[in-house]
């Protein structure tokens, strides 16, 4: 296995003889940060969505539950004994 990186090494150049001017450069650095960032939102979105539905659907029942007791409206209910 270091004898394969050893071989790899020796037949890299030292030097590269190339210029990355700074379109080509600003390019490549702005194209890395919308990877990142797209990637850093696509998890926000995996961790943060259901953790905001599993958080937020009992204050919402909770809320509805109030405001028919404000209101006065009865709650639905299917026995026909009770209902008049």
């Amino acid at each position: 296995m270091n004898l394969y990186f050893l071989t790899l090494l020796l037949c890299l150049p030292l030097v590269a003889h190339a210029y990355v001017g700074p379109g080509i450069g600003l390019g490549a650095l702005m194209t890395l940060l919308t990877l990142l960032l797209a990637f850093a939102a696509t998890l926000w979105q995996l961790v943060w969505q259901p953790l905001k539905r599993l958080f937020s659907k009992a204050p919402r029942q909770q809320a509805q539950e109030e405001q028919k007791e404000e209101t006065g409206q009865p709650e639905n209910n299917d026995d026909p004994d009770t209902s008049d």
